[in-house]
C-alpha cells in the first residue's frame, strides 16, 4: 500500500491549506490467502457464514443412529460372532461363513433382535456343588 500526502489550498485566492491524503492500494490478498480471498467479499462471508452453520448444526443435531450402533450394554455375543465369522474365513469354510454372515446382517437389520441379543444380563457366578459323603 502507498500513501502520499501533499497540502492544497481550499481556495485557489484563500490562503488556507487543507491536507488531502491519497491512497492506493492493491486490490489482491496476502499469498496465503488468495484460494479464498480470489471470490471477493461476497466469498469470503458465504464461505465464514456456511461454515459457522455446519459447526452450529453438527453441535445440536441428534443423531439416532449414532445411539442404535454404538450404545448397546453387552455386546459380547456381536464380538464373538464377529470372531467366529473371522475364523471360518481363514478357515475356508464359505458355507458356514455366509451363514454366520447372515445370522449378523438379521442382527443388524433388525432393531428388537439386537437389543434382545445385546441387553444387559446379570452376573450370576457358577457355584459348585460340593459332593457330601
Amino acid at each position: 500500500m502507498t500513501t502520499l500526502g501533499k497540502l492544497i489550498p481550499t481556495d485557489p485566492e484563500s490562503d488556507d491549506l487543507v491536507d488531502e491524503l491519497i491512497i492506493i492500494s492493491d486490490k489482491t490478498g496476502p499469498e496465503s490467502l488468495a484460494w479464498l480471498t480470489g471470490y471477493g467479499v461476497i466469498g469470503l462471508y458465504l464461505s465464514v457464514v456456511l461454515l459457522a452453520g455446519r459447526y452450529t448444526r453438527a453441535i445440536f443435531q441428534y443423531d439416532g443412529a449414532y445411539i442404535m450402533f454404538h450404545e448397546y450394554p453387552n455386546v459380547d455375543e456381536l464380538l464373538q460372532l464377529c470372531s467366529d465369522i473371522y475364523l471360518v474365513r481363514e478357515l475356508k469354510e464359505w458355507k458356514l461363513e455366509e451363514d454366520l454372515m447372515a445370522k449378523l446382517i438379521y442382527l443388524y437389520r433388525s432393531p428388537e433382535t439386537m437389543l434382545r441379543v445385546t441387553k444387559l444380563r446379570p452376573y450370576k457366578p457358577k457355584l459348585k456343588q460340593i459332593k457330601q459323603d
